[in-house]
Order: C-alpha cells, then structure tokens, then sequence
C-alpha cells in the first residue's frame, strides 16, 4: 500500500510558510507525516493534486494534519473491521473538545450517532479511485486512550474552578494557526515518551535497574537520550530529555522533559520544562522556557517564556516580558489571537506570545498574550523611557526620567 501527503497550500502566519515547513521535535511536519504513514505503508510520496493518485489501495492524508504512529495503528486496526474505502474520525473525547479551536479540528456535535471530528485522512480500498465519491465515503471512528490533567493551583483563583487538560499519545489535530505548533510538538514528545513497545519497555527496565533507586527523580535523571559530544555540567539536573549532538548545558541548568536539537545550548540557571530548542538555539542565563518551541539559532532570554513560539534566528532579549494568561476576579478568560484577519478567542486559557523568524524584540517590552510579530520585525522601548544622557551637576542630587530626560526629582 502507498500513501500519499496531499499539498493543500496551507500556509501559517505569522511565518509566511508552507504547513509542512512546521518544526515538530525539530523535524518538518511533512518529513514527520512520512515517517509516521511509513510505518504502514511501503512507501510515501508528496502529490500537488488528487490527479496524480495511481493506485488502488494507499492511505491518503493532507497537508496540515498531524498525527502519531499510535492513532494510525488504532486507525488501521479500526478499518479492519469494515470493508471498501473509508474517512476517518476522531471519536468523541476531551481531547476532541479542547483542540478543535482554530480549525484545530473539525467539531460536529449534534450527529446522530455521537459527536466526533471527520478527519482528512482517508483509506482507500477495493477498486480505481474515484475522487467524485470521497465526500460521501462512510466515516470510521477511532477512539483514543487519554488521560486528565487537572491543574490544581488555579483553584487559588475560586475553589471550584477546574481547568483540565487531556494527555494522549493518540494524538491527531490540523495545524492551522502557530498556537498548534505548541499542541503537536507537545502531543509528540508525549507520543515519544509513552511508548510501550517491546524494545522500548526493555530499555524502561533498564534505565530503572541502573538508577540503583526507586525515587522518581533518580529514575527520571537515568530516562535521557544523549547524543554524542554533548557537554552537561555536573551540576545541572537533565530528565527525561532528548540532548542532540553537540548540546552544551550550563551549571545548575534543569532540563526536564525537553527536545534539544544538535548544537543547542541551555546557560547556567537556566530552566527549560517541556520545551523544544532547534539547532543551535540558546537559552541565555537565568531563563525560564516552559511548554515553548524554539525554531534553530533563535534566542530566548530571561526572566520567561511560557507558552511562546519563537521562530528561526528570532531573538526574545533579555528583559521582554511575555504574558501568558488572561485573569479577572475568580475567572481565567480566552487567550485572543489573531487568525484568518480577525481577531478570535484561541481556546486557550495560558498561550504566550510568537516572534516571526529574523526578529527581535528588545529589552524593557511587555508582550501581550497572545500577540504575534511578523517576520523581520525589530520591535523596541520608545527613546523616551530610556536614560541617553546623564546631565552634570546633580551630585548628591535624585534624578528621575522625565520625557526622556532625567531631571530633578518632583515630591
């Protein structure tokens, strides 16, 4: 069986790119769908248009869609219990719900036969292809394994307040706006780390064997792929991550649960949670990157960022501070993002902030959440909040910045 990545013209801003020149675990979205479509079928190939389908039996999936080599198998094993060609759905479950904003995927609440979320992939079977029937092809509901997070500390804002979030290694969503560059990178490092597969489970046992502890974190310290040359300080603590090749660390760094591509590199004090670094990446000193994506030779500088996606030679200057969330009394609200020219509700209750690829945004600046800066933006403090010139004869005296000068401080 062959399958086929349909190009759709997608395009994600504010990168100006092709959907399939997405990073996911610091891989093209497209090179992940081959690997992922190859796990079932003898070979892959990228076609322009429905006319250059050839075959009889292949497995057909756009552009845009993400998905593991865990929902394929479910995928498949569901489509054997049926005959002839068929589209695939998402069946009914939290995951469903929380990634269909955006386009993220494609909601129907009020079938009859449940709700669900027909999927751009398709299984053809059993005779030449006819693309006049592929709207009305029967749908194939997968059902996926997930798990509820709930995050407890927002019941500091009201005690009944619950915000829970599905964690699977089951994962399908369409990448159309940068925020789902977050959710797929997210839903494949959990991809990679809940696999129980033979050799990965014999690779578990060990790695537990030889923390010679049961304590979690012990264990934890022992679960790293390391490439080689890698350059870890003594005194930084690295769990459950991927280290690329050429990777340098710096003293009491944590890296916990990230992706780093060859050649990144995390400063001393440094705390990445959950986070991918491109190719030759930094994260500057004292810097705190949580559930982020860093696009190859972007830079990301203290105090934070959470929830942010910086892209390719991007650069997040020390001092800039990107909000995450959005809070009134009691309440968390909807994350605004811009999308399709309008300004919509994300969905999301924590997202931060995107810098397009080759900008900067300097020191001193508050990014609302939410907020994306095009490719090739400088973006910088107004002259007027900052100290060009210190003026003689103050000695002993309080200056204040005053309209961009500094003057005798006013009671």
């Amino acid at each position: 069986m062959r399958g086929y990545i349909l190009k759709t013209g997608a395009r994600i801003a504010p990168f100006d790119e092709a959907v399939g020149e997405v990073l996911v675990l610091n891989r093209r979205l497209e090179d992940y769908q081959r690997a992922v479509l190859g796990s079932v079928c003898a070979s892959v190939e990228v076609i322009a248009s429905l006319d250059e389908v050839r075959d009889e039996a292949f497995l057909l999936v756009e552009d845009h869609l993400f998905l593991t080599r865990h929902f394929l198998r479910k995928a498949m094993a569901a489509a054997r219990r049926t005959a002839g060609p068929l589209r695939f759905a998402l069946g009914a479950c939290r995951f469903l719900e929380e990634k269909a904003p955006l386009g993220g995927l494609e909601l129907v609440r009020d079938a009859p036969d449940g709700m669900h979320a027909p999927l751009p992939l398709v299984l053809w079977r059993g005779g030449p292809f006819d693309r006049a029937r592929l709207a009305s092809l029967p749908l194939v509901k997968v059902l996926i394994k997930e798990k509820k997070f709930v995050a407890e500390n927002l019941k500091i804002l009201r005690e009944d307040l619950e915000l829970d979030y599905a964690i699977t290694r089951d994962a399908v969503q369409s990448v159309r706006h940068w925020s789902h560059i977050l959710d797929v990178n997210q839903a494949a490092l959990a991809a990679h780390w809940i696999d129980f597969s033979p050799r990965r489970v014999l690779w578990f046992l060990w790695k537990i064997v030889s923390a010679l502890s049961f304590n979690k974190w012990t264990i934890g310290e022992r679960l790293n792929v390391i490439g080689r040359g890698a350059d870890i300080h003594p005194t930084a603590w690295v769990a459950g991550s991927v280290i690329g090749k050429g990777v340098s660390i710096g003293a009491h760094a944590t890296v916990f649960g990230c992706y780093l591509g060859d050649g990144a590199k995390v400063e001393g004090q440094s705390e990445l949670v959950f986070s991918v670094l491109g190719e030759r990446a930094v994260a500057s000193f004292h810097t705190r990157v949580a559930f982020s994506v860093c696009y190859p030779m972007s830079i990301v500088s203290y105090p934070a960022a959470q929830m942010c996606v910086l892209g390719k030679r991007a650069m997040h200057m020390g001092g800039c501070f990107p909000i995450d969330m959005k809070l009134t009394h009691g309440e968390l609200l909807d994350v605004k993002v811009k999308h399709q020219g309008r300004v919509v509700n994300s969905g999301k209750k924590f997202l931060g902030a995107c810098i397009g690829h080759r900008s900067i945004v300097g020191t001193g600046l508050w990014l609302n959440s939410g907020v994306e800066v095009p490719n090739d933006y400088l973006v910088v403090r107004d002259r007027d909040d900052l100290v060009t010139q210190v003026p003689d004869g103050y000695a002993g005296k309080t200056l204040s910045l005053q309209g961009g000068k500094l003057k005798p401080y006013q009671r």
